[in-house]
């Protein structure tokens, strides 16, 4: 879930990280995340190409850890 000031909490757009980017400290300090989108097709498929975006660390909100 991405944080977003303009919209209220319960609205924040979902996301998967399909990036993450180190520090020099090794520490992730940036995310590239890939946006969900609601809109479908007939077939039931995106109808649009996702959205990727990059955004601080800080306006991440984890729901659920990557197993491996």
């Amino acid at each position: 879930m991405l944080m977003d000031a303009e919209t209220p909490r319960m609205e924040w757009p979902l996301a998967i990280i399909v990036e993450a980017q180190k520090d020099d400290d090794g520490l992730v300090r940036r995310v590239k995340a890939r946006l969900s989108t609601s809109n479908l097709d007939k077939g039931g498929k995106p109808d649009k190409q996702p959205v990727i975006r990059e955004l601080p660390i800080q306006k991440v909100v984890l729901l659920l850890e990557a197993s491996d």
